[in-house]
C-alpha cells in the first residue's frame, strides 16, 4: 500500500499535477465522516458506499481533450470545464477524485460499480444527480459510455467520455 501511494506521489509530481489524493479509508472499515475527514465527499444522497475495494479501483489518466490554453474568466463558471491539460481519475473504494491540470479543476464524489455499470454521485458540481455509465476495461484502458447523466447539462458525461482512461501502474 505504501509503495502504491509513493508511486502515485512521484507520478503526480513528475506530471506537475500538484495534487495527490490522500489515502482513502481502510478497506471494510467504517464509513468516513465528511465532517472530520476532508477527503470524504459530502453525502448529498445516501446510502454512501462502504469503503470496499471495487474491480475498477486505481489511477487512470488521459491526454488533453481540448486545444485551448486557458479557461475564460467567469463569475459562475460551468462545471467540468473543457480539458486543456492532462487529467487523472482516481477510483478508490467507492470514492472518486477527478483532477484536471489545465484549467486547474478538481471534482470528487462517490461511485458504485456493478457488472457493467458505474454510477457517479455526490459530486459538489451535481448535488443529488447521479450519472450512470457503462464501463469496459481492455488492456488497462477504461472506456466509459454515458447511459444517463443529467449533471451540468451533459458536461460531466462529455468530460468522462471524450477520451479513454489509461490505467497508471
Amino acid at each position: 500500500m505504501l509503495a502504491t501511494v509513493a508511486a502515485v506521489l512521484l507520478f503526480a509530481v513528475g506530471l506537475g499535477l500538484g495534487v495527490v489524493p490522500a489515502p482513502g479509508p481502510l478497506a471494510g472499515g467504517p464509513i468516513p465522516d465528511w465532517r472530520t475527514d476532508p477527503n470524504e465527499p459530502f453525502p448529498f444522497t445516501t446510502p454512501v458506499p462502504p469503503p470496499i475495494p471495487t474491480v475498477l479501483d486505481g489511477h487512470y489518466d488521459r491526454s488533453p481533450t481540448e486545444n485551448y490554453p486557458d479557461r475564460p474568466g467567469c463569475t459562475r463558471c460551468q462545471p467540468f470545464p473543457l480539458d486543456g491539460g492532462r487529467s487523472v481519475l482516481t477510483l478508490d473504494r467507492g470514492r472518486y477524485l477527478l483532477f484536471q491540470q489545465q484549467p486547474r479543476y478538481v471534482d470528487r464524489g462517490h461511485y458504485v460499480v456493478t457488472d457493467d455499470q458505474i454510477t457517479f454521485f455526490n459530486s459538489p458540481e451535481c448535488g443529488s444527480e447521479r450519472g450512470v455509465y457503462g464501463w469496459r476495461v481492455d488492456a488497462g484502458v477504461l472506456d466509459l459510455t454515458a447511459l444517463l447523466d443529467p449533471c451540468g447539462f451533459g458536461q460531466r458525461a462529455r468530460d468522462l467520455t471524450d477520451e479513454d482512461w489509461a490505467r497508471l501502474p
